[in-house]
Order: C-alpha cells, then structure tokens, then sequence
C-alpha cells in the first residue's frame, strides 16, 4: 500500500510539473485552425512565450473534432479552410462548447464579419495584422469569459449578481425583469462584443425558441429605459449586425 501511495503520488508529481508553468498555474491550452503552416507557427510561438499551451488543426472538420475532445479555453479559427470553413466550424464548435472563439481572415468585408458573429464568434481580426494584437484579444476575451462564469459583474457603474438576479447602480438597487436582467448580463459580460439578435435569442430564450429575432429590440428598448443616465454604460446598436456594450465613464 505504502508503495501504491509513492507511485501515485510521482506521477502527480510530474503531470503537475508538465501542467504548470513557472508562475504556478497550469497552463491554458487554446487551439489553432488554420491550413497556413506559417500562421499557425507564428500564432503558436506568441502564444507560448505568454504562456499558453496549443493544439493546432489544419482544417474546419479537425477544429471541430479536436475543440469537443481536448479541454480548450480558447479557439482560434481562419474563416477560409478545407473540409469545413470557419464559419462552419465556429457554429459546430459554439454547438458543443460554450467557448470563446476569434476569427481570421484576410477579407474585411462587414457581410463577412456579420455572417461570423451571427454563427457565434466572440472577436474578429483581419490578416495581416500585429501578433501582439492577437495575444491582446485573446487576453481580453479570456477575462470576459471569466466575468461570465464569475456570477458577479461590476463595470461602469454597476454591479450585477447572477446569483440573487440583483443590479445596483451607484449603489442603489434596481429591479430588472428576468429577460432583460439576462441580456444585461450577457452583454456586460463581453463589453464591446458585437452581439446579433440570433446569438441573443440562442443564450437567453433558447436554441428552440421560434419567435421572432425582433423581440430582442423590443427588451433591449426596455432596458435602455430602465438603466439611469448615471450608471456608466451604453447599449449601442450595430446596425445590420446586433448589439454591444459600452463603457462610458
């Protein structure tokens, strides 16, 4: 028994040693999607030196296979890919997980964006651009994921609890219907995130809501009356693409 013991706790030992990086904490492992060898060794190089561990995919279909399989915090998807386009992909993947997603692409067009955001995409970049602005996306995104699972959300000037459904502003507490309290929280969880009607609908009514996408305009008007002009946050509309939240002090 005693021996049991030892063997067990070495290999302990040593899968915390592989797991953890050197400031104590294991390491994040996020994946890469993209059919450029390049890109994705360049993605992967900025990405190790902040930390973070990878798995790479060189196609749509394997994104999604190895996204359901591994335990990953982040996904990193090139919309323009063989088998399955990231597009695609991102909706498959936001089907099984709940994770954050960045999109790629060397196409800037608003319609192509629109069409990323409404599958599910979290953020999106253009090629080429700045590594270094990748490794911020993914940072920022990764906060707001924690925000999102935190229960507690405190930005601008209020302060939401999942857990009681309670908002206060400035310190004073407001109530919100339940609706409207989630959208609040969804949008004030990502701040700056684009969200369109259909991701909404999708995280607050349900995947099999069969209403009309309009009766998020209809919550959204009725929560911009109910947030006082002092509580440090706006809801902007993207017209053509849906809604996002701003700080504004």
């Amino acid at each position: 028994m005693v021996q049991l013991f030892f063997v067990r706790l070495t290999y302990f030992l040593v899968t915390l040693l592989i797991n953890v990086t050197s400031g104590g904490t294991f390491m994040q492992q996020i994946l890469i999607a993209d059919d450029n060898t390049d890109l994705r060794r360049l993605v992967r190089n900025q990405l190790a030196a902040a930390g973070f561990d990878t798995i790479e995919a060189s196609d749509g279909q394997q994104a999604v296979t190895l996204a359901e399989q591994y335990d990953v915090v982040l996904v990193i998807l090139d919309i323009m890919m063989p088998k399955l386009d990231g597009v695609a992909a991102c909706a498959a993947i936001k089907r099984a997980k709940d994770l954050p997603v960045i999109m790629l692409t060397a196409k800037s067009d608003i319609f192509d964006k629109q069409k990323g955001f409404a599958a599910g995409c979290d953020d999106y970049l253009t090629k080429p651009f700045d590594e270094r602005e990748l490794l911020f996306r993914v940072q920022a995104l990764l906060r707001r994921y924690h925000n999102l699972l935190a229960n507690v959300i405190e930005i601008g000037k209020i302060r939401l609890s999942r857990q009681q459904y309670s908002l206060e502003v400035a310190g004073e507490e407001l109530y919100l219907p339940l609706k409207e309290f989630e959208l609040l929280y969804q949008l004030a969880a990502r701040p700056q995130q684009i969200f369109p009607r259909e991701t909404l609908i999708q995280h607050i009514w349900g995947t099999d809501y069969d209403g009309s996408d309009r009766t998020v305009d209809v919550h959204i008007k009725r929560l911009r009356s109910h947030l006082p002009a002092n509580s440090g946050i706006e809801i902007k509309t993207m017209r053509g693409v849906g809604y996002s939240l701003e700080v504004t002090v």
